[in-house]
C-alpha cells in the first residue's frame, strides 16, 4: 500500500497528511489532495470551504466573502457588463455565479475534474477549464482575475511564483487581478496542504509580471475566526 494510495483516498487531517509525506519522500500535490477531497466531501461546502465547519456556516462564510470580494471588484471596475472575467481556482463555483451576476463574462478553472463536474452542474452560463494554475495558459486576457483563498494551497514556493506569473499574463493592459487570501498569517502549525504568503510577498512576485498594487482592504470571516485580506493589482 503505497503513501499516495492513502492520500488519494482519504481526507487527511493535517497531522496525518504530513506524515504520510514524510514516510513517502514525496512532495505534496494539489491535484491528488483537491481530487480526494472532493470526493470525499462530494455535496458538501466542505468540500471547497473549511473542513470542520458545517454546510450552513461555510454557506454563511462564502455569502461574507461573496459580498467582499464583489464590492473590492466594483470599486475599480464600474460596469462589468461585456467585460471578462476569469475566476481562478473556483472549485465547485460558489463564487462564479455572484460574478456572472454582476454582468461578467466568465471563465472558470480549477486543477479539479470532479470540482469542475459540480461547478458545471451548477452553473450552465460559464465556459469552466480543467487545469493547474501555473500551467494555465488560456487563448486571452481578461479585465478582471479573482482568485479566492488558492494561493495558499499551494504550497511549493517555485509553483506559488509560476502560478502568479500565469495569473498576471491573463490581466489584460489596464486590468486588474484580485488576490483574497489570510495574508498575516503566522506559518507556525501550518497544515501540509498551506502556506501563507505575507502582503509584501505577493505584491513584489506580481510586481517582477508588470502588475502594481492599488488596493488593499481586510475583513473577517467569523464562524472560523480567521482574517482575510483582498489584494487589487493593475496592469
Amino acid at each position: 500500500m503505497s503513501a499516495r494510495w492513502l492520500f488519494d483516498r482519504l481526507s487527511l487531517s493535517a497531522p496525518l497528511a504530513r506524515l504520510i509525506g514524510l514516510f513517502g519522500g514525496e512532495r505534496f500535490c494539489a491535484h491528488d489532495y483537491w481530487e480526494a477531497r472532493h470526493r470525499s466531501h462530494r455535496g458538501k461546502l466542505s468540500a471547497v470551504g473549511h473542513a470542520q465547519l458545517s454546510d450552513s456556516a461555510n454557506a454563511a462564510q462564502y455569502e461574507t466573502k461573496r459580498d467582499h470580494v464583489t464590492r473590492a471588484i466594483g470599486k475599480h471596475v464600474s460596469e462589468p457588463q461585456g467585460k471578462t472575467l476569469l475566476d481562478a481556482g473556483c472549485g465547485i463555483g460558489l463564487l462564479t455565479s455572484a460574478f456572472v451576476d454582476l454582468g461578467f463574462s466568465v471563465t472558470g478553472a480549477d486543477v479539479s475534474r470532479t470540482g469542475i463536474a459540480e461547478a458545471e452542474a451548477r452553473e450552465g452560463r460559464v465556459q469552466f477549464v480543467v487545469s493547474s494554475l501555473e500551467r494555465l495558459a488560456l487563448s486571452q486576457v481578461f479585465d478582471v482575475v479573482v482568485i479566492v483563498d488558492v494561493l495558499l494551497h499551494v504550497v511549493e514556493q517555485d509553483a506559488w511564483v509560476e502560478s502568479l506569473g500565469s495569473l498576471s499574463r491573463h490581466v489584460r493592459e489596464g486590468g486588474i487581478l484580485v488576490v483574497v487570501d489570510s495574508m498575516q498569517r503566522v506559518d507556525d502549525g501550518k497544515p501540509v496542504h498551506c502556506n501563507w504568503r505575507r502582503l509584501d510577498d505577493i505584491s513584489e512576485t506580481v510586481l517582477g509580471f508588470g502588475l502594481t498594487l492599488i488596493d488593499h482592504v481586510e475583513f473577517e470571516l467569523s464562524h472560523e475566526g480567521s482574517r482575510k485580506d483582498i489584494a487589487i493589482f493593475r496592469r
